[in-house]
């Protein structure tokens, strides 16, 4: 029996009748033929020391849950039915012509607008929210979180970015979370206790859809600054300041070797994409002396 104590997951009404929200909308399955495409929860979780240290041994292990099941009846019992039935439902027929000229590569992110830049973060942020709450629940997504997306249709939750890939459809469907994170740029160890939060607090959610790369990012703090690969990344909403780029890419990896990711098949791309978002200090963190 599902617990309603929290709940509906978007807009937090109790009691709430039960949607069975798909975590990946029925249209979208049909559309890739993955319907019955089987998958195990998998979420890199961050098993930590209580040292505040920049070199302090933070280890990073795969969690599986032990659930098995086809993508079809990947449900969230989370999502109340006037959730699903109206911004959620209209949020998705203003995303679907996009998303399959995204998947087929027949447009680029580059090109979208800024109105359909929203709609498409928008769209991948409650899609990595709904499949997101359907897997163990880790500690490092807030409940706030859809809650902010759904009280504005305008934006997404601060501290919230979504950036976007294409590249050649093998798999046409895969997905990861994780809270790791590759660093970049010059880190002091007054930045230890900040770096921490970021392994606690911050997540990145990332799903392949044939040719389209959709990542879902979280950082906690102004006091870090998103620094993506160039090449590699379009960053499809907010325009902001904290996110620059990186001339030379990632020099520290946390919880992936860093020769994995500079090896990897063509088969592994949404691997690569998913960890090589890097993040780095804000040089603005500290006051001028």
């Amino acid at each position: 029996m599902i617990d309603q104590t929290q709940g509906c997951l978007f807009c937090g009404a109790t009691p709430f009748k039960r949607a069975n929200e798909h975590a990946f909308a029925k249209w979208l399955l049909k559309h890739l033929a993955i319907e019955k495409f089987f998958h195990i929860d998998r979420i890199n979780n961050v098993v930590t020391s209580e040292e505040s240290s920049l070199n302090a041994p933070f280890t990073s292990v795969n969690s599986y849950v032990d659930r098995k099941h086809a993508l079809s009846a990947w449900v969230n019992g989370d999502v109340c039915d006037l959730c699903n039935n109206e911004w959620m439902s209209e949020l998705e027929t203003k995303a679907a012509p996009m998303l399959i000229a995204l998947m087929d590569g027949s447009t680029a992110p580059l090109y979208l607008s800024f109105e359909q830049r929203l709609i498409l973060a928008r769209w991948a942020t409650k899609t990595a929210y709904a499949f997101y709450f359907t897997s163990k629940k880790l500690h490092y997504v807030s409940r706030d979180h859809p809650r902010q997306l759904k009280s504005d249709p305008n934006s997404l939750p601060r501290g919230v970015f979504v950036f976007a890939a294409q590249n050649d459809p093998s798999p046409i469907f895969d997905y990861l979370i994780s809270s790791d994170w590759e660093l970049t740029g010059d880190w002091d160890q007054d930045d230890a206790e900040n770096l921490k939060a970021a392994r606690l607090e911050s997540y990145k959610i990332s799903f392949q859809l044939a040719r389209l790369h959709l990542l879902v990012a979280y950082l906690h703090s102004d006091q870090l600054l998103l620094r993506p690969i160039p090449g590699m990344y379009e960053v499809v909403y907010p325009p902001s300041p904290n996110v620059i780029w990186s001339p030379d890419g990632p020099n520290t990896v946390f919880g992936v070797p860093k020769h994995i990711t500079q090896s990897l098949s063509p088969e592994c791309r949404h691997f690569q994409f998913h960890y090589g978002l890097a993040v780095c200090p804000n040089p603005a963190r500290y006051p001028a002396a």
